[in-house]
């Protein structure tokens, strides 16, 4: 079985990455980690008032009364909520951390390093993708006005390179995204937008 090569890729990563260049994030400064636990603080303390509240209710009825079918109820119902709100929570910071992972962190000459660390070589390189992030949320004003905001000045553009062992991600939120964007524009591949194959 042949091995895929893109030895295009390998020959233009050696000319044009002698210095590693960095992708540098957007929102990577000590205030902006401080800001974003607080929303998550926030959003936790949210999600989990409800069930505390049931629990505190059934502990309170249990002390008072001793026990009860008010007391199984509330137990019950803490139980409930506890199980699909903080799976709901979990999820809501296990995925943008583990989208966070497949960023770039570093080209090289040789490949794509990852902030998860791992390691992509250029001759494995099949095509990039460009994908549009869209700012609008439905019926939602405020939601759309908040990411046009945080997208302000940025090609609202994601690049993902898709390679034989995986696809790691270029964001639009990085500070060098012009250089960032230009350089990959100059790499001797095959370019999709949307999935959807470019026609040169």
């Amino acid at each position: 079985m042949n091995q895929f090569i893109n030895q295009p890729v390998v020959n233009w990563a050696k000319q044009n990455l002698q210095k590693n260049v960095r992708v540098e994030p957007r929102f990577n400064s000590l205030f902006s980690k401080i800001f974003v636990g607080f929303g998550y603080s926030i959003l936790g303390v949210s999600l989990l008032w409800l069930p505390c509240m049931f629990l505190y209710g059934a502990i309170r009825n249990f002390i008072t009364k001793g026990w009860s079918e008010m007391v199984t109820g509330g137990l019950l119902g803490s139980g409930i909520l506890f199980l699909i709100l903080g799976r709901l929570f979990v999820a809501v910071i296990y995925l943008p951390l583990r989208t966070r992972r497949k960023i770039v962190k570093l080209l090289s000459a040789d490949s794509v390093e990852t902030r998860g660390g791992q390691q992509y070589r250029w001759e494995n390189l099949y095509f990039l993708n460009y994908k549009k992030v869209s700012t609008r949320v439905r019926g939602n004003l405020t939601a759309t006005a908040a990411q046009s905001a945080v997208l302000a000045g940025a090609e609202k553009i994601t690049v993902e390179m898709t390679f034989a062992n995986g696809t790691v991600i270029v964001p639009p939120l990085i500070n060098n995204q012009p250089k960032i964007l230009g350089l990959l524009e100059t790499m001797p591949v095959q370019r999709r937008d949307e999935g959807t194959t470019r026609q040169n």
